[in-house]
């Protein structure tokens, strides 16, 4: 399978494709390249679908026939529902004239319906010697997301930023990051944010205190 972007990735019998995602309420094509390694023409090739079948469709059929040394292509439709998130693993079946184990051909399509992610602010913790421990609970809906913490001084309108976690996944995943170079008796804010390639790192603010976008959590105060 190929994603149009990146290149083709071969799959093998009983095998897996990589992940291909697509927000609820689109759709995604996954170009499926099938090659006839052989001698002899395969014939009375068809496609199938089996699991999630709502979501799933083939957009293209193969060819009913491959000769020996060439290749073709179909297409498999990813159509996940309007705010449907997490993973989706249907199979797809090739079948052929082709004898032994390999008719009918089985693959393992990865998918996910992904969303905008989800942050949520915990407390401050381990406060002492102008460092704190921060906490949050992140929602990925993404195979991979990036998450870390703003802080500033409350006097301040520029916030700080910790250095980043990966989650990944659609629930809540809890992180926390040590922060240093606080000044002791000083008060501060911080709060949790999290992004992926559907709001991208460009959503977030870095000047401001009120938000009220999903991946970025409340503002929490504490004093260092």
């Amino acid at each position: 399978p190929a994603d149009g972007l990146t290149g083709y990735f071969p799959v093998s019998d009983d095998g897996s494709t990589r992940y291909f995602t697509a927000i609820g309420g689109a759709f995604i094509d996954i170009l499926v390249k099938l090659t006839n390694a052989g001698t002899a023409t395969l014939s009375s090739i068809a496609a199938t679908l089996t699991g999630w079948s709502t979501e799933f469709s083939i957009a293209s059929s193969p060819p009913t026939s491959i000769s020996a040394g060439n290749s073709d292509t179909m297409v498999v439709r990813f159509s996940p529902a309007t705010g449907a998130k997490g993973y989706r693993n249907p199979t797809l079946n090739i079948a052929s004239n082709n004898p032994g184990t390999k008719s009918t051909y089985t693959i393992q399509v990865n998918t996910a319906a992904v969303a905008v992610p989800a942050a949520t602010t915990g407390v401050a913790s381990a406060i002492g010697g102008g460092s704190a421990t921060l906490a949050g609970t992140f929602t990925p809906n993404h195979i991979a997301a990036t998450c870390y913490f703003q802080y500033k001084l409350v006097a301040s309108s520029t916030w700080l930023t910790s250095s980043t976690n990966t989650v990944a996944g659609f629930s809540p995943t809890p992180s926390t990051k040590v922060i240093s170079g606080l000044t002791v008796g000083q008060n501060y804010h911080f709060r949790a944010v999290v992004y992926n390639s559907i709001n991208t790192i460009t959503s977030i603010p870095t000047t401001g205190t009120t938000s009220t976008d999903p991946w970025i959590g409340a503002v929490v105060a504490f004093t260092a």
